[in-house]
């Protein structure tokens, strides 16, 4: 079974994404990459989103800084890399600074990533 969507053909729709709209390739571990990427794209979310009262913010934003170091491997030009490739992208507003929050572009590109992976783990049954 193939994917095709403006006269182009993939194996699978996550393919599409990933190579159509994202543009890169598909060797490798795409599959991982994207659901790292669902990951990352909630934890820009979370910071904005839940965001507490003023008075419990600085704590609020201790533990979303710790589960960047987590999420980025302590790795600064990692996570700060990701941050501006969604800020060219779109999915994010800058704001004051990166990572900024999730536009309705972002969002939908999240909601498309969780979509076409959900598809993928059907289509391994």
């Amino acid at each position: 079974m193939t994917f095709e969507k403006n006269g182009i053909t993939c194996d699978t729709e996550f393919d599409y994404v990933w190579s159509e709209d994202l543009g890169f390739c598909c060797c490798g571990r795409s599959e991982a990459t994207a659901k790292w990427m669902v990951r990352a794209l909630k934890h820009i979310d979370k910071l904005i989103t839940n965001r507490p009262p003023e008075n419990e913010w600085d704590a609020h934003y201790v533990r979303w800084k710790a589960e960047t170091v987590e999420l980025y491997g302590g790795m600064d030009g990692a996570c700060y890399f990701f941050w501006y490739w969604c800020d060219a992208k779109g999915f994010t507003e800058h704001g004051g600074s990166v990572p900024g929050w999730l536009t309705m572009e972002g969002r939908n590109f999240l909601a498309e990533l969780e979509h076409v992976l959900a598809k993928e783990r059907e289509g391994e049954e």
